[in-house]
């Protein structure tokens, strides 16, 4: 029981946090997108819908039992994964193809944060609270890209200071050790 309770937190971590790192990822192809403003309206339309259901199932996640976890985590990554997808749908072939190739980098970039992360040997309380940590940033995230009231500057910004933020609360949670290695591995990604 306590093994898979174990790999339960690791899948949440990792899911959380490879997830969070990649804050950034809503602000770069919007940008690159040259996005129109049916696109825009609609795409918000996407992730607002998406923010609702992802709160609804993360309300779930504070009175869940450990085998309900990765259920209720594997249901918001559909949900999101699903979102991306008809955000896809939205982009002509050409904005198709930058969003794909994005994607791919973001794909890439998550296996070296996976790796990162196992790297780090965290312990068990480290781990539930930087899956904390990173569910509560990534929700925090997807309310920023679905606000349609600030602009694609506005945008970017407050999804930079969210990321630096919770790297910041992350980094808190480390030993010195395993600082000095987060902060090697946070040089080589920039």
């Amino acid at each position: 029981m306590k093994n898979n309770k174990n790999n339960i937190l690791k899948q949440f971590l990792l899911i959380g946090v490879v997830l969070l790192i990649c804050l950034p990822v809503f602000a770069s192809p919007i940008e690159e997108l040259n996005l129109t403003d049916q696109q825009v309206a609609s795409i918000k339309i996407i992730i607002r819908q998406a923010n609702e259901k992802v709160m609804q199932e993360g309300s779930e996640l504070q009175s869940a039992r450990p085998r309900q976890i990765r259920g209720i985590m594997d249901e918001i990554q559909t949900i999101r994964n699903k979102a991306l997808s008809e955000i896809r749908g939205q982009l002509d072939p050409n904005q198709q193809a930058v969003f794909d190739q994005w994607s791919a980098q973001r794909q890439s970039e998550n296996e070296r944060k996976k790796e990162m992360l196992k790297s780090l040997d965290l312990t068990r309380q480290q781990k539930i609270q930087i899956a904390k940590i990173s569910e509560s940033s990534e929700e925090a995230a997807w309310r920023i890209v679905g606000d349609n009231s600030i602009t694609k500057s506005e945008l970017r910004q407050q999804l930079t200071q969210l990321r630096a933020n919770t790297m910041r609360t992350i980094r808190q949670q480390l030993t010195p050790e395993q600082q000095v290695n987060f902060d090697t591995w946070q040089q080589q990604a920039k």
